[in-house]
C-alpha cells in the first residue's frame, strides 16, 4: 500500500466523522530575489528607495501578464543584502512561471533604474532572482 491507499483511509475516516470544513484566508505566491549593494548604508538607502517604487513596478509588471498582480512589496536587510518579497495574486493559476516572470521584468527595472538614475547615490553589485525563500520552495 502506498500514499493512495493511505489517503483513501484518511477520507473515509474523515468522511465518516462528519466531513470537513475548511476556508482559504489568505492566497499569495511569493518570489525573493537579494539585491546585494556595496555596504550597509546603500543597502539602507536602496531600501527606502524601493519601497517607494511600487506604483512604478507595479505599471512595469503589466507588461508580462494581465492576470499575476503585486500585492505587496516588503524587504528585509541581511548585511549589505537586501531581501525583497514581491507578493502576488494570480488568479485561478498556481502561477510559479507567472510570478518568476514578474518578478524578473521588475528586477530588471530596478537594476536599469538604479545604473541610469541613482548611480550617484547607490549601486547594485550583484543580484539573484531566487534566494529559496519563495512560497513554493
Amino acid at each position: 500500500p502506498g500514499i493512495s491507499a493511505s489517503a483513501s483511509r484518511g477520507a473515509r475516516v474523515l468522511n465518516d466523522s462528519g466531513g470537513v470544513v475548511s476556508r482559504v484566508t489568505n492566497v499569495a505566491q511569493r518570489r525573493t530575489p537579494v539585491f546585494i549593494m556595496a555596504d550597509l548604508a546603500d543597502a539602507i538607502a536602496f531600501n527606502k528607495w524601493l519601497m517607494q517604487q511600487v506604483p512604478r513596478i507595479r505599471a512595469v509588471q503589466e507588461e508580462v501578464s494581465e492576470h499575476g498582480r503585486l500585492i505587496k512589496l516588503q524587504s528585509y536587510i541581511v548585511g549589505r543584502g537586501v531581501h525583497v518579497n514581491f507578493l502576488y495574486s494570480t488568479g485561478d493559476a498556481a502561477g510559479q512561471n507567472m510570478v518568476t516572470a514578474l518578478t524578473h521584468k521588475a528586477s530588471q527595472w530596478i537594476m536599469e533604474t538604479v545604473k541610469t538614475e541613482l548611480a550617484d547615490q547607490f549601486s547594485i553589485k550583484d543580484y539573484c532572482i531566487e534566494t529559496l525563500q519563495s512560497g513554493d520552495k
